[in-house]
């Protein structure tokens, strides 16, 4: 799935997809291209994925320490106008509509 940190971890790994006929081609291109898919796997060590996470947060804890990075603030009125957005109705009714596709629901 083209989403989050999906792109990072497939790498030149895989195929990233948007929806379900992407999916399926996705499946395809990787079938016919398994060796070389394959070969370009890279499992990396889970040391090494957390000295990037650690030197990812001491990055970000030098920012605020030096003032480049401000706290944000959400307010109950904020939060409340968020959850009653057409953009919150929208986002919740695919987000079953895809459960009820992978039968979740």
């Amino acid at each position: 799935m083209n989403s989050g940190g999906h792109p990072e971890i497939v790498g030149a790994g895989g195929v990233l997809f948007e929806d379900e006929n992407s999916f399926m081609k996705a499946i395809k291109k990787v079938k016919e291209n398994y060796k070389t898919y394959h070969s370009s796997i890279n499992l990396r060590d889970i040391t090494e994925i957390a000295q990037v996470y650690y030197d990812f947060i001491c990055d970000v804890y030098q920012m605020k320490f030096e003032g480049r990075i401000k706290n944000k603030k959400v307010n109950h009125l904020n939060y409340l106008l968020f959850c009653s957005s057409d953009f919150y109705g929208k986002a919740r009714k695919k987000f079953r509509s895809n459960l009820k596709k992978m039968n979740l629901s």
